[in-house]
């Protein structure tokens, strides 16, 4: 098997490394070769011999590859023959020292006796009809979703996608003639993605898969309550985790787990609904940690009785961002959730505990740092109209110090340092590239445009002061993560 890479449905950092596609533009996926050889007499199992073709590399260089390859009976292919491990692992291959670490998730939820660091984890919201739901605007939120809830209620299952998104969920109420209502107090503010707000109505029958976000947030959604995101199993994509204390979407960190401080129970309603008072009911919700009692035992035992759940919840955040953790334990990273260990250092883990919470400041707080004072802003003359934006672009893509952001505006002597801080595959800076543009999706027709979220907030420079605001963040966070201790996985 020679495979020659090329997967275009990474983002980031992953798709410079899968370079050019072999055919071209006909090609999304990763392309490989296959030759499978029936040996007559032999006997046992099959052998795999396998070649990566290596990283950064463009179509012209691939092909040259290929052409002086010739055959798989060249010796100079360098094949390397796959034995799978254990585990089950063929390409990559785990680390035995990370399964001696502490989980974060513990196997049975809400398991206060768990010996794990977290007594919960959960997903964000999925949808199905993200088109739908979400928006900039709040006002088009309501607009769309009262208009699909209008089909709904008046026809039959219609088959236009410009019209309504079924799910298995919505054609099974259909089927049972369920009536829904639309309920114009039922919207939030959501990370939909990194360093992405925006508005989601969550009325009921309209979010397919809700899971336990009630017991971290509360019904209301109006809580505000750090998690830990990370990204999810089996992910392409290096490691990486971010803080949110509003609710995200389950595609935030690509499908990935989250870790709450705290999560809310409920208690039985204060009202009951009778015959003779149909009240709605009422509920009252008891605050529990998320952290687990066995960890903080553990914390306290080896660093002192001052260690709280607080502190072992920003330690977590701070260690997951060592780079030579996420480095040793790449593999493991990819096939498991995170598990952390507990250093030997008292002063470590309150170095590792307060670089957590400089972390969490800045990413939960990202909107309002400060720019970098280098950073240079070219072409505001303060007209509200000269912040709207289309799509920004960089000026050039290979050093990517200066950024288009319309027609009047650029930004730049931007650090490069501020391209290492990198969420879910993709730079910080990236995502808002990325996010931030005008866009209509294809199947409903709706347009989401982010120039909306600043109008409806009275905020007309919002987006560009995000921009510059997490181009700061990213520097600040790479400096916080060099300044970590240097941890020795060996054993």
């Amino acid at each position: 098997m020679f495979n020659l890479r090329g997967d275009q449905r990474t983002i980031g950092e992953q798709s410079r490394k899968e370079g050019g596609k072999i055919f071209g533009s006909g090609s999304r996926t990763p392309i490989s070769i296959t030759l499978l050889v029936k040996k007559a007499g032999h006997i046992g199992k099959d052998e795999i011999f396998y070649r990566d073709i290596g990283d950064y590399l463009d179509q012209k260089q691939k092909l040259e590859i290929l052409a002086n390859s010739r055959s798989f009976l060249n010796n100079q292919m360098e094949l390397v023959k796959l034995v799978p491990n254990e585990y089950g692992d063929w390409i990559t291959t785990r680390n035995d020292m990370f399964g001696e670490f502490v989980p974060l998730a513990s196997e049975k939820k809400f398991d206060e006796g768990t010996e794990s660091v977290f007594t919960i984890n959960f997903l964000g919201f999925e949808t199905t009809r993200d088109s739908w739901v979400y928006n900039y605007s709040e006002n088009l939120a309501k607009e769309n979703i009262a208009s699909m809830i209008s089909v709904y209620n008046d026809y039959n299952q219609i088959d236009d996608a410009t019209k309504i998104a079924w799910s298995r969920g919505l054609k099974r109420n259909k089927e049972k003639n369920k009536i829904l209502e639309f309920q114009n107090n039922k919207t939030t503010t959501v990370q939909y993605r990194p360093f992405q707000k925006m508005k989601l109505y969550f009325g009921e029958d309209l979010i397919e898969y809700r899971y336990s976000n009630h017991s971290f947030f509360g019904d209301m959604l109006d809580v505000k309550n750090p998690v830990i995101l990370v990204d999810s199993v089996s992910s392409s994509k290096d490691f990486s985790c971010f803080i949110s204390n509003i609710i995200t979407d389950r595609g935030f960190c690509g499908g990935g787990q989250s870790f709450p401080l705290y999560y809310y129970e409920k208690q039985k309603p204060t009202k009951q609904i009778t015959l003779d008072q149909p009240t709605e009911p009422t509920f009252d919700y008891t605050r529990k940690d998320g952290i687990s009692n066995h960890a903080l035992k553990t914390a306290r035992t080896k660093y002192g009785t001052a260690v709280t759940k607080e502190d072992i919840f920003y330690y977590v955040y701070g260690f997951l961002h060592t780079p030579s953790y996420r480095t040793t334990f790449a593999d493991d990273l990819k096939k498991s959730l995170p598990r952390i260990m507990w250093v030997d250092n008292t002063d470590d883990f309150w170095v590792f505990s307060k670089a957590g919470r400089d972390l969490a400041e800045l990413h939960l707080k990202y909107e309002d740092v400060q720019p970098l004072d280098e950073v240079i802003v070219e072409g505001d003359n303060k007209d509200e109209k000269r912040y709207i934006v289309q799509k920004m672009k960089f000026s050039d893509k290979q050093t990517k110090d200066t950024i288009i952001y319309n027609d009047f505006i650029k930004i730049t002597n931007i650090p490069s340092k501020a391209y290492e801080y990198v969420v879910n595959g993709r730079s910080a800076i990236e995502w808002i590239i990325d996010r931030y543009q005008v866009k209509t999706d294809k199947a409903s027709g709706i347009t989401n445009d982010p120039n909306m979220y600043a109008k409806e907030n009275n905020k007309p420079r919002y987006i560009l002061d995000l921009l510059l605001s997490v181009i700061a963040v990213s520097v600040h966070t790479v400096d916080i993560v060099n300044s970590l201790p240097i941890l020795s996985f060996e054993k």
